[in-house]
């Protein structure tokens, strides 16, 4: 029995790291096209609203499916399409924020992630997001 001691260990921090890493979320990223839509919704039923120029720093507040929720002039119901968006920081989110969101986790919404599942862009026309 005492050689089930480390391995048990071991394991236990594994899943303990693993995650704590899954609990981080986008939380700014900058626009990486020429013109990316900002839309009422997450999807392109929504209305478009304005475009936000290359290079632009946007703040995300949450994650929808494919889409970040950001915070764009004055108001926080704004939406965009993830993959043209590179994050540059990412945030911490508590236990019990993270159940109440369980897909908002970046292992699972960042696009850039390998092991996201992707939807392949170049199908999609550019100025539609």
């Amino acid at each position: 029995m005492r050689g089930y001691k480390w391995p048990a260990v071991i394991i236990a921090m594994l899943i303990c790291a693993g995650t704590l890493w899954a609990l981080q979320i986008p939380s700014r990223g900058q626009v990486n096209c020429s013109a990316l839509n900002v839309r009422t919704g997450p999807g392109l039923d929504y209305t478009v609203i304005t475009s936000i120029p290359n290079g632009t720093s946007v703040s995300i507040v949450d994650v929808a499916g494919k889409w970040y929720q950001i915070e764009f002039q004055g108001s926080s119901d704004r939406y965009v399409y993830a993959s043209y968006i590179d994050v540059t920081e990412y945030s911490e989110v508590p236990d019990d924020d993270s159940a109440k969101h369980p897909t908002s986790t970046l292992k699972s919404t960042d696009p850039k992630r390998q092991e996201s599942s992707q939807t392949d862009t170049r199908s999609l026309p550019r100025n539609d997001f």
